[in-house]
């Protein structure tokens, strides 16, 4: 079954090593869902988020536009990074804390479970 429906590419980019990232989507066989893995690596140490270079890399190399783009963040560099790179984010509240903290910053939207994700059109 394909995670991504409808003609949605969904990419990672994580301040995480991408090898780590990758090592974790075959441990829960997610690599079949993910176009994109955009992560740390020793050359792009000095570009990880709030610099919105990952978020770049990803647009570009899925052939899409940030006006046509997502991005889900649980941080606050998270958020900071997406209005840099001029996407709208979705700030992943996982503790209550961070409701107020990721508001602070104007995300699009926040929401508190990844469920919420589902019913989106």
């Amino acid at each position: 079954m394909r995670f991504v429906r409808d003609g949605r590419r969904v990419a990672i980019v994580s301040n995480n090593s991408s090898v780590a990232v990758q090592r974790f989507m075959t441990q829960h066989d997610l690599q079949h869902a993910i176009d994109g893995v955009y992560g740390r690596d020793s050359a792009t140490l000095h570009c990880l988020k709030p610099d919105p270079y990952l978020l770049n890399r990803a647009v570009e190399d899925l052939g899409t536009t940030p006006e046509d783009c997502v991005f889900v963040g649980d941080s606050v560099s998270d958020v900071i990074a997406a209005h840099t790179a001029r996407i709208s984010c979705i700030a992943f509240a996982n503790r209550p804390e961070k409701i107020a903290t990721l508001g602070a910053h104007s995300p699009a939207a926040t929401i508190t479970s990844m469920m919420h994700l589902l019913s989106v059109q």
